[in-house]
């Protein structure tokens, strides 16, 4: 049963009776005398220790703990909330023939992120690739390829500059609460079967930077599983690229995690971009155009998966919902849109009517 809270005037009162009725027997009561104060002050405690009380019960259970006793409930089930991770991937440099990269060369990227280099190496035909890990972990490592890195400090036979060769990636902060919270429950709700389907859903979220996966067994043939996923909180699409693909390729491949009879294949989603034709009535205006596209994106970001389906019904719906709109005429599309194999359904061009 849920549990029921008097307020402290509620409280105060009772108290006050309870005391009267003790004490005083009928007696009357003095507005500001001892009786008065003694009901309050009680009243005062007796609250602190019913606001204890509702606190710790929504401890008991996973999907209401807050942050330290919801990271105990996961511990008991061996789910481990995902750690802060640096980015890493190559730079090129150039410079004189036979100047020296050194180990641990220190960079600074245009979003102002410190990196390093992890080997060294020597300039040959005027350039050379170096791996670079980021200093401090966190999404903001992360950057896309061709990006200016300028060196810490000047070297003779260096050029002041490297340039990020293919994305900067595996960068992640510390998991939020809420999905730690949702993979929590989703071990408890869905637990471990031996390398079943949704066993390389939960491997494959536990990669920092993964917010969603899908798997698909027998995706090759027999003993085969394909893998794909999704980065949701990095800036740009939440498609990974290559290098993100290969990581998450590395960690399902452990034979400490997975069946060794399985051959696992993690594959990256193609956009499918979804064009509409879209006509405002009563009330167009930039702001309101705006409010739509913005609803829309929310859409495809909430409810758009590999593979998966949109229905006409919850696009209308998203539609309706943006700030501003009075009425509107939905031209196209004008029935569900299914992805195709390996496509993820994602918001294109809105052609407004």
């Amino acid at each position: 049963m849920p549990l029921d809270i008097p307020d402290i005037r509620t409280i105060e009162e009772r108290v006050r009776t309870d005391l009267k009725a003790q004490l005083l027997e009928g007696s009357p009561e003095l507005r500001r005398g001892n009786l008065q104060v003694l009901s309050r002050v009680e009243a005062g405690a007796v609250n602190s220790i019913y606001g204890l009380a509702r606190r710790l019960s929504l401890q008991l259970m996973p999907d209401t703990a807050e942050s330290e006793f919801l990271k105990r409930h996961a511990s008991i089930w061996g789910v481990r909330r995902k750690q802060p991770a640096k980015a890493f991937g190559q730079a090129i440099f150039s410079g004189v023939n036979g100047t020296l990269v050194p180990l641990d060369l220190e960079l600074r990227g245009l979003n102002d992120e410190r990196y390093a280099t992890t080997e060294e190496a020597y300039i040959q035909d005027g350039e050379t690739q170096v791996a670079i890990q980021a200093k401090q972990a966190g999404i903001k490592g992360n950057l896309p390829g061709g990006m200016k890195l300028y060196l810490h400090h000047y070297i003779p036979g260096l050029k002041g500059h490297a340039l990020s060769h293919g994305d900067i990636v595996g960068g992640a902060d510390l998991e939020t609460d809420e999905s730690l919270r949702l993979r929590l429950l989703d071990r408890i709700q869905k637990p471990p079967k031996g390398g079943s389907g949704h066993d390389y859903v939960t491997w494959a979220k536990e990669v920092p930077g993964v917010t969603r996966a899908w798997a698909y067994p027998l995706r090759l043939g027999p003993g085969s599983v394909g893998v794909t996923f999704l980065m949701e909180n990095k800036s740009g699409s939440p498609i990974p690229n290559a290098q993100e693909v290969q990581m998450v390729q590395d960690y399902l491949d452990d034979p400490a995690r997975r069946p060794i009879t399985a051959t696992v294949t993690v594959f990256p989603s193609q956009a499918h971009p979804v064009d509409f034709d879209l006509r405002l009535i009563g009330v167009d205006t930039p702001s309101v155009r705006q409010a739509v596209q913005k609803s829309l994106e929310a859409l495809f970001r909430a409810e758009s998966e590999p593979e998966g389906v949109m229905l006409i019904s919850h696009i209308r719906w998203a539609i309706s919902q943006a700030a501003g709109e009075y009425d509107h005429e939905l031209i196209s599309p004008v029935a569900n849109i299914t992805a195709g194999q390996a496509k993820l359904l994602v918001l294109g061009q809105i052609n407004w009517g």
